[in-house]
């Protein structure tokens, strides 16, 4: 008895993750460029994100191209992992680094975007996601004019 119940609730659980609707990043709602580290620059952004799927997740892993005013920047990565709540819009705070593809060139572009207030944002790549078992590479393709 015991084992048809696990056996059911495995499969109710592998059916719950296959209707998973496309998570959508709505709005950036605040970038702030808090200095350089490590030749990587560090950024605060707050994003709205819109997951109107049952169940919560953990973004843990972002290997994203970042390309500023359509010239190539650097690579994104998180500092922590970033939890979406189920069934929400809500904006959530993330802490990026910018691994810079060059340092002079990297740097002289954030300070333009910096005096002109504005930039045309680009990013690509991948996301690692997941919630308990399940686990999910999703693709990104973003492009966005963001104040400074």
């Amino acid at each position: 008895m015991r084992q048809i119940f696990i056996f059911i609730s495995f499969i109710f659980l592998l059916s719950s993750c296959n209707n998973f609707t496309e998570v959508e990043l709505t709005d950036i709602k605040k970038v702030e460029f808090k200095g350089f580290k490590d030749n990587a620059a560090q950024v605060f952004m707050e994003l709205e994100i819109d997951n109107p799927n049952k169940m919560s997740f953990t973004i843990d892993a972002l290997d994203l191209k970042v390309f500023a005013n359509d010239r190539y920047l650097g690579r994104l990565q998180a500092n922590e992992a970033v939890k979406i709540m189920r069934k929400t819009k809500a904006t959530y705070p993330v802490n990026v680094q910018i691994r810079l593809a060059n340092i002079l060139t990297g740097a002289s572009m954030f300070m333009a975007m910096r005096e002109n207030g504005q930039a045309h944002l680009k990013v690509e790549g991948t996301l690692k996601a997941h919630s308990f078992l399940w686990k999910k590479q999703i693709r990104v393709l973003e492009e966005k004019t963001v104040q400074f």
